[in-house]
This record gives C-alpha cells, structure tokens and sequence, in this order.
C-alpha cells in the first residue's frame, strides 16, 4: 500500500478539501493575499457554532518570519475572531493529518479552557497522529534564542548520541544519550541531508539493525512530548 504524503503547491487545496467533509468552508484569495489567510471555517456542521477561524497553512518548521507576521495582523482580532497557524509535519499522511486538524480545531473551538482565555491566535502542529498548540510570540522568542545560543557550529552545545529506533513511514524515531542517559525525540525535518538519506533508506519500522551515530543539539521539550527534541542532528 503506497501512502500518500503531504507534499507540493496543491498541498493547502488538498487539506482545505478534507477539511471540508466536516465543516463549512470560505475561500477568498484577497484573504490570503492582504492577511495570510489561506481559508475561513465558517462553522462546524452538526453544530450551531458560527464565529470564523482564519486558517494559515505551512509545511515550514518553526518559520518566524512566517509566524511573527501572522501574529502581527491578527493579535487584535479585528480581521477574524480567531486565527490559527497550523504547521503540518511534511512527513504526514495527508488523511490522518486532515483527521487531526479537525479534532483540534474541535478542541480550540470547544473545549472551556480555550473559551476562558479568549485567545485571538494560536499556532498548532500537527503530525499523523498527534497535535499540540503553541504561543507564536513565545517561540518565536525560543527560536531566536536558540539561534544564538544553540549554533550548530559551537561544539559545546553538541551532544553525541546513536539513533536506536526509527519509524521510515511516520519519519520520526528516537536517539540514545549515554550522557545524559536519555532518549531524544528525532524527526527526519530536524536531520541533515545526509542523515535524512540514510533514515530514509531504512525500510523496517522498530529498531535500527546498527544503531545510527549522530552529534545534535538539545531542544528542550515540547507540550505533548515525553521527552526532549533533538534539534541540528547530523551524522557523525
């Protein structure tokens, strides 16, 4: 079974008609072009819920320039109530992805803690099979800091470690510090070019028959992750 991956120009047409199985959806190419709105959900169907959601689509990892420019037209609220960025793992089947951008726009829409705090924009990732929400301004700030202080270049902020496992389908798996005596959260958009070919080379799914050396830089943790990302990794 071939899976299908997220990939090309056609990508944003091809979610926003997923999306469209669940929920009414506006398209207004002057939206895109003055507030980087790709699509408005108007409302959810089977639901009396009719406040708009301006959605952004990106398959860019942590684009700030990207993020701090949506975050700059709609902070206020005044184009549309509330506004999401919604980057997607590229590595993501297209269906599955389409599947979780609903439930969490479900849960931003929905859930009372996000009533509570009024929230005007929020960024969400979204991979196969999981999501998680992000503040815009907050990462922002975490990757320009990360841009000076974590320099791939400076060995001191490298960690060595082997990738043990990795998932070829799914594009993510996990490296093995023995300094720091934990596991890594790894995902092929964070791997090298080199490191890339030979992750994608591996056709079984589990454990790495030869675990994989590699040099990386700590990326904290992400909400929704058990354990730390790895960030810069590259063959060693």
């Amino acid at each position: 079974m071939v899976t299908k991956r997220i990939s090309g120009r056609d990508f944003e047409e091809r979610l926003r008609t997923r999306l469209g199985t669940w929920c009414d959806i506006a398209y207004d190419s002057n939206m895109d072009h003055l507030y980087k709105i790709d699509f408005t959900i108007t409302r959810f169907r089977d639901t009396f819920f009719t406040s708009p959601i301006g959605i952004q689509v990106t398959l860019k990892d942590d684009d700030v320039r990207k993020q701090s420019e949506f975050l700059r037209i709609h902070r206020s609220g005044r184009v549309v109530p509330k506004t999401v960025f919604l980057e997607v793992s590229p590595t993501a089947d297209l269906d599955s992805a389409a599947t979780i951008a609903y439930i969490a726009l479900g849960n931003l829409t929905f859930s009372k803690r996000f009533q509570a705090q009024d929230i005007k924009v929020v960024g969400v990732r979204i991979d196969s099979d999981s999501y998680e929400f992000f503040k815009l301004e907050e990462n922002a700030q975490v990757i320009r800091s990360e841009a000076v202080n974590r320099d791939p270049t400076r060995q001191d902020n490298r960690l060595v470690g082997e990738v043990v496992w990795y998932n070829a389908e799914r594009g993510y798996g996990s490296i093995y510090c023995p300094s720091r005596g934990e596991e890594f959260y790894l995902h092929i958009y964070k791997a090298d070019p080199a490191l890339k070919n030979i992750l994608q080379e591996i056709a079984v799914t589990g454990f790495c028959e030869q675990p994989i050396p590699v040099t990386f830089a700590d990326g904290g943790y992400r909400e929704g992750h058990s354990k730390p990302q790895a960030q810069y990794v590259t063959a060693a």
